[in-house]
C-alpha cells in the first residue's frame, strides 16, 4: 500500500544515487515493494484495525527516520489522519 512515506523515500533514494539513479515515477512504488518483500509494510486490511495500523505507520516512521534523518520530512500524525479518512471512504466499498 503506497503511503506518503514512500513517495519521500523513493525521492531520496533518487537523490542517495545521484548520477546512478534509476529515473523513477516518483510515485513510490518501488518503495512501497520493497517494504511488502520485507514484510515490513502494511497491507489494506490492516487499515480497518485502527489501533494495530497507527501503531505500524509509527514504527515504521521511525525506522525510516533513523535511516534517513533530518532528509525525510514526514508527520506520522498527518499520515493517520489522511488513512482514517480513508478508512471511512473505503470501507463502503469493502468485503
Amino acid at each position: 500500500m503506497l503511503s506518503l512515506t514512500c513517495i519521500n523515500i523513493d525521492g531520496l533514494e533518487e537523490i542517495k544515487l545521484g548520477k546512478r539513479r534509476l529515473g523513477t515515477t516518483g510515485k513510490g512504488i518501488g518503495p512501497s515493494y520493497s517494504s511488502k518483500a520485507s514484510r515490513n509494510g502494511s497491507r489494506a486490511s490492516e487499515i480497518f484495525d485502527e489501533l494495530h495500523f497507527e501503531q505500524k505507520l509509527r514504527t515504521l516512521a521511525v525506522a525510516f527516520k533513523k535511516l534517513y534523518g533530518d532528509l525525510l520530512i514526514y508527520d506520522v500524525e498527518d499520515e493517520v489522519e489522511r488513512f482514517k479518512v480513508c478508512t471511512h471512504d473505503t470501507s463502503i466499498h469493502t468485503v
